[in-house]
């Protein structure tokens, strides 16, 4: 995982996490948490529309994801 904070730069963290992503064994957990972190990255470059809707999508992913969920109240 790579920090995104204080406006420093995803782009890095989002091809890893594209290459990620693109792995079919992943599980459903796996794959939600690809998914916060692309919405992180999101939030990050100000796309906070993107970030809410990759929060819900991690959350579909696995229900019991828990920092999706917390992402969602902000």
């Amino acid at each position: 995982m790579m920090a995104f904070r204080n406006g420093d730069d995803p782009t890095r963290g989002e091809a890893l996490l594209e290459q990620a992503g693109a792995d079919p064994s992943l599980t459903l957990r796996e794959r939600a948490e690809v998914v916060f972190y692309r919405a992180i990255a999101a939030r990050t470059r100000g796309d906070e529309a993107g970030a809410k809707k990759g929060f819900i999508e991690a959350s579909a992913c696995d229900p019991s994801f828990m920092p999706a969920l917390l992402a969602q109240r902000r």
